[in-house]
């Protein structure tokens, strides 16, 4: 057994944030791939996770500030289509 250590810049919200009569909601959009998650820690409590959209991946390799600025609002665009709900930027730890 390996713990993988990485980062992720993200469009989304802390799970302690999803609205308590749509976390079933949201737990089916992340255990179906929809959403993605970031864990801080090794094994770490859900309540613990950021929630969202990746807005790039660990395959892109540097990408001009123009270019990310429109990453951003797309993939802040999409997020809010899924949700409902206008998310934060994060650049959290993952654990796994």
């Amino acid at each position: 057994m390996g713990i993988s250590t990485d980062a992720k810049l993200m469009v989304g919200f802390n799970y302690n944030e999803i609205p308590k009569n749509r976390k079933e909601e949201f737990n089916e959009m992340i255990d179906d791939g929809t959403l993605d998650v970031a864990s801080p820690w090794y094994d770490s409590d859900r309540q613990h996770w950021v929630v969202g959209l990746p807005i790039l991946t660990n395959d892109d390799e540097g990408v001009e500030l123009p270019k990310l600025v429109e990453i951003i609002n797309e993939s802040t665009a999409k997020f809010f289509a899924l949700t409902g709900i206008k998310g934060k930027i994060f650049v959290s730890p993952n654990v796994t």
